[in-house]
């Protein structure tokens, strides 16, 4: 058996190449080293794993000095548990021997857009996790974006904002309270994030909430209004119900409209001359990449990957990729 992990700085993912198996775990790399006991624990799930082919975000932690200590603590944890390792680099290509780190950094993205190369040449991929964004456009069987991190986010290919984690009071300066029918500044605190917004206006479940919460507590309706009234630095008995749902719709709408405005950012690239009619979209954030694309204003194919290859390898797709294609590559002798 063969199977793919990717290994983030918030969540670890693990999948076999024929969807079978997959599962996502928090793990917060940046305070929790837990890595090698998640790692043993998806083995037990998967005794008859042989081979593994893995991609990586989680060198970014800023527990880490640099990242290429991230990537030689991801490797030692993995080779402590799995015998027979493959790593993808941003050239799309496996190594088993790791000489230059920057080849592997947040490469993970990669994976998923040569996957969905066997079924299309020219598209756009959309892929919204609990923290980020990757916006990649491919023509003519080319990925038309640059490699790094720094440089995604100058092209526009990667925005920082998700579904889940994304600090709340980086999305705005103010709210509107209708109560009152006046503005209030928002507090510059992380009391509440895209999570507690979504919960409230029942885009995602208590069980989609897989994160830590910004005050530890608990994860219901109750719990996510009350982090939300203290970005206006309030408890929830000093607003009505309704502020506290329109201050989530507020902020829900401002991560869509930044969302759609990347989106047309990339479209709207005259090199690429209409040429892309099909998006695929994808992960935890899926439900807002749908929103977001509703405001895009030329009609495109929507490909959703929860609809293709079914909601558990739509959140884990890149670890689902990797190991897809470690499995082709050494059926054609590749590797």
């Amino acid at each position: 058996m063969i199977l793919g992990l990717d290994i983030g700085g918030a969540n670890t993912k693990a999948s076999s190449p024929d969807g079978c198996y997959a599962r996502s775990v928090y793990l917060p790399l940046w305070k929790d080293s837990r890595l090698e006991d998640i790692l043993f624990k998806i083995k037990e799930d998967c005794p008859d794993v042989e081979k593994v082919a893995v991609v990586m975000t989680g060198e970014g932690a800023d527990n880490f000095l640099e990242k290429r200590l991230g990537v030689r603590y991801i490797k030692q944890n993995v080779e402590s548990v799995f015998d027979d390792v493959y790593y993808l680099n941003v050239d799309g290509t496996f190594e088993k021997d790791i000489t230059d780190e920057k080849k592997f950094f947040s490469a993970n993205w990669i994976a998923s857009v040569i996957k969905l190369m066997e079924l299309e040449e020219d598209f756009l991929f959309i892929d919204m996790g609990s923290t980020t964004t990757d916006i990649i456009p491919v023509i003519d069987g080319r990925i038309c974006s640059r490699k790094t991190d720094f440089e995604r986010l100058l092209d526009g290919t990667l925005i920082y904002i998700g579904a889940l984690r994304t600090d709340v009071s980086t999305m705005a300066e103010k709210v509107k309270i209708l109560s009152r029918d006046r503005y209030s500044p928002i507090a510059k605190e992380r009391y509440a994030q895209m999570a507690d917004v979504y919960n409230i206006l029942g885009s995602i479940k208590e069980k989609d909430y897989i994160c830590e919460t910004p005050d530890g507590k608990g994860r219901s309706i109750e719990d996510s209004k009350r982090r939300l009234a203290r970005i206006v630095c309030c408890d929830l008995e000093d607003l009505e119900d309704c502020d506290v749902v329109h201050i989530a719709d507020e902020i829900k709408m401002v991560e869509i409209n930044m969302l759609s405005d990347g989106i047309n950012k990339i479209l709207n690239k005259k090199e690429w001359d209409g040429r892309i009619e099909n998006i695929f979209i994808a992960g935890s954030g899926e439900f807002v990449v749908r929103a977001a694309l509703k405001r895009v204003k030329d009609l495109y194919n929507i490909n959703s990957l929860s609809e293709i290859f079914g909601d558990e390898i739509s959140s884990v797709f890149p670890a689902f990729s990797v190991g897809s294609l470690l499995e082709r590559s050494l059926k054609d002798n590749l590797i």
